[in-house]
């Protein structure tokens, strides 16, 4: 087992697009994160058309974040992401979203894991916010559909005061998601050795992080995929399995998921799966839409599936 230096340096890169409202209460919650002056922090800002740009500088002048902002036209996560990692100065590099709000120690855990081998893509432990999807603007308590601030959801509105004060009704409403449990069990219950060939389906861009220099041997996040939604983090997992690359799972390194609404999410999801599925033609990946489409119940029963068919 080859070891990293103690000392190693982290990059954040965060890619964003239209989601100031998130972005703000993201942005504060990484205001409270451990050693943040030691991060370097990036932002792609992916074609925004609402205020994302004055919101960025609002948070380098007045909260001192020191952010490196890198405007592009909108050309999707992919693209996005590989501008930040083009630049990034650290030997770790971690993704998160502008939908997620990060504990504490988010960076502290996903660097501590970092420190043990080399060869790992770390997949952090992610929460789910569920009722945040009825809110176009999680603080306000505005609704997707414009209207005010409906009576019984005023409880789980999440304002930056709350992010600060690390507010127990964040703690009360979070929820794993059924494809988040099932990452847990797999990487907690299959053999790293042995199961890598599925562990990959853990790279998902919300909560992940590795070295710069793996990702930048496979050539970053796939740009084919453009501004379809989904399955280009699991792509990079599946590229990076086949160069060696084993996956682990860190309950600790926490971040919270801003649920929000998208009326499409269904049939991007599936054209996205289609463009992954037909570069590889290979029977796992095939096998996973049946999972994503509750063809097959869970994660550990894909694993089986495939394994009787590699028989």
């Amino acid at each position: 087992m080859s070891f990293l230096p103690k000392e190693l340096k982290v990059t954040l890169v965060i890619p964003t697009f239209n989601k100031s409202s998130r972005l703000k209460l993201m942005l504060s919650s990484l205001t409270q994160v451990n050693n943040i002056k030691h991060t370097e922090i990036i932002i792609v800002n992916d074609g925004s058309s609402d205020n994302t740009t004055e919101l960025l500088e609002c948070f380098r002048n007045k909260e001192n974040l020191e952010l490196t902002v890198i405007n592009a036209q909108n050309k999707g996560r992919s693209a996005a992401r590989n501008l930040g990692l083009g630049v990034a100065q650290g030997d770790i590099i971690i993704f998160t979203d502008d939908d997620l709000l990060l504990e504490p120690a988010f960076i502290d855990e996903h660097k501590k894991m970092h420190s043990y081998c080399q060869n790992f893509l770390v997949h952090g432990c992610i929460y789910n916010l569920p009722f945040l999807k009825f809110f176009s603007d999680p603080a306000t308590g505005e609704m997707v559909d414009g209207s005010n601030k409906k009576e019984g959801l005023t409880k789980y509105l999440v304002t930056p005061g709350i992010v600060l004060d690390k507010d127990k009704s964040i703690q009360s409403q979070k929820r794993l998601t059924a494809f988040e449990r099932d990452i847990h069990d797999l990487l907690n219950k299959t053999n790293r050795d042995e199961d890598n060939f599925v562990r990959w389906v853990s790279c998902t861009g919300g909560n992940i992080s590795i070295r710069k220099d793996l990702l930048e041997a496979v050539g970053g996040f796939d740009e084919s995929f453009g501004t379809n939604w989904g399955c280009e983090d699991l792509e990079l997992g599946y590229r990076l399995w086949l160069e060696g690359v084993q996956f682990e799972f860190c309950s600790n390194a926490v971040n919270y998921h801003m649920s929000h609404y998208r009326d499409d999410s269904a049939e991007a999801h599936r054209k996205a799966f289609e463009h992954f599925s037909g570069k590889y033609k290979d029977e796992k990946i095939v096998l996973l839409l049946e999972y994503f489409e509750g063809k097959i119940p869970t994660l550990l029963d894909w694993r089986n599936r495939v394994l009787i068919g590699e028989k």
